[in-house]
Parts: structure tokens; sequence; C-alpha cells
């Protein structure tokens, strides 16, 4: 096997564990979500849009924390891109 080849399997390794975290992060956030509504309804808010409004914004709030913005930045300004360096000796 190549280094070519070997330099791609580590690659493609890579990418699946980090499509793992994140799909574990989502997980996360979706149960951390529902637990949110379910608390605000067990405070007794009972307008839906008040309640998806809150989610909404705690959703923003977490998918930041979590690293997960839909803009492609983990919250801290940092672009999500993924590198891989590769050394030879």
């Amino acid at each position: 096997m190549g280094t070519v080849q070997k330099v791609k399997g580590l690659y493609y390794i890579c990418l699946l564990m980090e499509l793992t975290m994140d799909r574990q992060k989502l997980r996360r956030l979706e149960v951390a979500l529902i637990e949110y509504r379910e608390s605000l309804e067990e405070r007794g808010i009972k307008n839906l849009e008040e309640i998806d409004k809150k989610v909404e914004s705690h959703r923003k709030r977490l998918q930041a924390e979590y690293g997960l913005s839909d803009s492609g930045e983990d919250g801290k300004g940092n672009s999500k891109k993924f590198f891989l360096f590769v050394f030879f000796f």
C-alpha cells in the first residue's frame, strides 16, 4: 500500500470520527431541547409561539456551545474545517 493510499485512509477515518462526534452532539442537543420545552410547559407557559421562540433561542445557544453552528463556525469564530497534517520522515 502506497503512502497516498495510507494518507487517504487516515483522512477518511478522521472524517468518520468527526462525523460520529457531530452526530453525538446533535443527539445531546435534541435531548436538551426536548427537556427544555418540557420544563417550559411544566412552568405553566401555555403560549406555543412563546415556547417555540424560547426553544429556538436556546437551540442557537446550544449549537454555538456544542460547536454546531449553522454558519460553519464553532461559536467562537473558528472555522470548523477539518485539517489533516501528515509528516513524512
